[in-house]
């Protein structure tokens, strides 16, 4: 509307209010003094009584919240004596089964009353913590950063620790941190998609299979003729001085036997179009370790299935897992990039730790020292590191 016009409609509105209001007003005034009376006293009753049955919903619905609440606490105790129980029988999945529960009853339920917000908080926090213990889960709020590239602008792809240095390679150059002193070893001829340690020493590999020699002053191409039906390397993995890259839309782990002076042609290791097609990371340390789309860990040995029962995580693993070991670990170590944690699982299928933190964001790479009593995590453009218990 126009400013007159709006202004038109605003005088007309207040006009037609006080004609209103004065219509009442002459009405009430002409009722005699009793009738007056009579209409104040029904107006103030019905004002009560309407008053009145809101207040009553109102308070009806918080002890019905109340109810609840004190009901599903109940609930709690008794499963709270479930899971006692279970822990006397060293039933483990019938106190995780409980435990669960009583988080899941926690975390729906809403208080009414300070008193129950902080039985509520008290309740969740020690039953979370109990059921973490169970699941070897270790909750780090701060993880210490080992390493911060922030500053050099590149996208990192991979790390790997040797020695006392931690590497990092990205699309633009391959870099080194020693201590707290980080610099950029070489730029990258193309980005830099894998990070390897050898028996002979680091190579570099990008994504269409160009290797490089990695030193402490430059990159060097190395001979590295791809397997001619290779289209892509969606996970690699060292062995001795070999390396072992799977192609899942081939179904195929390519062998590339490799010496100080490079890389032989590529040979297919495993062909399992069945198997590999879903697999997302594999790890060589003699058995071949695959993770795949279904949140599975599968053992192969010689190209054969191998049984490997193991001990489920919990929450299951994501369809996203990587996977590292070696041939000297004890251990699988994964990176649940999904769920946002660190498995580090023995190779009997054992869970030894879970590692999970709010700063874990974007996880994309994992490595782990020589001397094993360390994880370190690639997140974004900083690496975490994670104490591992011996």
């Amino acid at each position: 509307f126009s400013g007159a016009r709006r202004i038109k409609l605003e005088q007309d509105a207040i006009r037609y209010t006080n004609l209103f209001l004065n219509d009442i007003g002459g009405f009430f005034g002409s009722l005699r003094p009793y009738r007056r009376r009579l209409l104040l006293g029904i107006g103030i009753a019905l004002f009560i009584l309407l008053n009145g049955i809101v207040l009553n919903g109102q308070y009806q619905h918080v002890i019905a919240r109340r109810s609840a609440f004190e009901d599903m606490m109940v609930e709690v105790s008794l499963l709270k004596q479930q899971a006692d129980n279970a822990q006397v029988y060293n039933d483990d999945k019938m106190r995780e089964q409980a435990l669960s529960r009583i988080v899941a009853l926690l975390s729906a339920s809403v208080p009414t009353t300070p008193k129950q917000e902080t039985q509520r908080a008290q309740y969740l926090e020690e039953n979370e913590t109990e059921l973490n213990r169970l699941r070897h889960i270790i909750y780090v709020p701060n993880p210490l950063v080992a390493a911060d590239f922030s500053s050099i602008g590149d996208t990192l792809h991979s790390i790997v620790s040797e020695g006392a240095a931690l590497w990092a390679a990205g699309d633009r150059a391959v870099y080194r941190q020693i201590g707290t002193a980080s610099e950029k070893v070489a730029d990258a001829p193309k980005p830099i998609r894998y990070l390897l340690k050898r028996d002979s020493g680091l190579v570099a590999l990008a994504a269409d299979g160009t290797a490089y020699t990695v030193s402490d002053k430059a990159l060097s191409a190395t001979p590295f003729t791809p397997f001619k039906d290779q289209t892509s390397y969606d996970s690699v993995s060292p062995y001795a001085n070999n390396l072992y890259a799977l192609d899942a839309a081939k179904g195929i782990i390519v062998k590339y036997e490799g010496s100080v002076k490079g890389f032989k042609a590529g040979t297919v290791w495993m062909s399992d179009e069945a198997t590999l097609s879903r697999a997302v990371s594999i790890a060589v340390d003699g058995n071949l370790y695959v993770t795949n789309d279904a949140g599975a860990i599968l053992k192969f040995f010689k190209g054969s299935r191998e049984d490997f029962t193991y001990q489920e995580p919990t929450p299951a693993l994501s369809g996203n897992a990587m996977l590292v070991t070696s041939k000297d670990s004890n251990n699988l170590y994964l990176l649940d990039r999904n769920l946002k944690r660190v498995i580090i699982m023995d190779k009997q299928g054992s869970i030894v730790d879970q590692f999970t933190s709010p700063l874990f964001t974007n996880l994309t790479a994992i490595a782990i020292n020589d001397s094993e009593d360390a994880v370190f995590v690639l997140n974004g453009a900083k690496v975490y590191a994670l104490a591992i218990k011996k």
